[in-house]
């Protein structure tokens, strides 16, 4: 009975395949999007598109890996229902890129601790005399760009104020399961004053605390 029933499964798996058509593969780059949202949308997008199996977004390399009917779509028509959204999008992989980053000027004290999401212990970069704002941030993280154009003006005149980044990479991250375990998202923010002292932590984007907790820890 088991065998039976394992071969009417295997058929009816087989017929399934053979019904939904021919499959074909490709990946579209995303060029100058702001944050993962963008893929989230675009995947969206193009599960609703007809002739399309299966859609995915890597965050890490911005781009979208895509499972469909070469007898009704092609890589290129795939591609303009993406940059329908308003992303600028290459059919290929290895294109794919954030906005750029933010311009420091060359007298701000900003330092990118980690790249690869490797833990680290925050008081053993703090900065003698200086309030110490630590920036728990990721590539992918819209809002984190936000906080980067705010830092870069608070840093153009506040030399007593230094800036430490902090690449979490992903949630997965050694980071991010050290620090981040019961904040809901990025960015997430923690700030020690001059005393070496914590100040406060911010979850989330919220500049205007930003910005008055950096100026009450100057004493200002």
């Amino acid at each position: 009975m088991k065998t039976l029933l394992h071969v009417l499964m295997c058929a009816l798996s087989v017929l399934f395949v053979a019904c939904a058509g021919p499959r074909a593969q490709t990946v579209i780059s995303l060029q100058g999007v702001s944050c993962q949202s963008c893929g989230v949308h675009s995947v969206d997008a193009l599960k609703k598109t007809d002739g399309v199996f299966e859609a995915s977004f890597d965050m890490a390399t911005v781009e979208l890996a895509v499972s469909y009917n070469p007898k009704q779509q092609t890589p290129q028509t795939l591609a303009q229902v993406v940059s329908a959204l308003g992303y600028k999008t290459v059919v290929g992989a290895g294109q794919g890129a954030y906005t750029e980053t933010t311009k420091f000027s060359a007298e701000a004290d900003l330092k990118v601790l980690t790249n690869t999401g490797k833990t680290l212990e925050l008081e053993e970069h703090l900065v003698a005399g200086k309030v110490t704002v630590f920036d728990f941030f990721a590539v992918w993280c819209g809002p984190c760009k936000r906080v980067d154009k705010a830092m870069s003006k608070i840093l153009a005149s506040a030399p007593d104020v230094a800036y430490r980044k902090i690449n979490i990479v992903d949630w997965k991250s050694d980071v991010a399961k050290r620090y981040l375990g019961k904040i809901p998202e990025l960015p997430y923010v923690v700030i020690y004053g001059k005393d070496g002292q914590k100040v406060t932590e911010i979850a989330g984007l919220d500049l205007v605390r930003l910005r008055t907790s950096i100026q009450q820890a100057r004493g200002q």
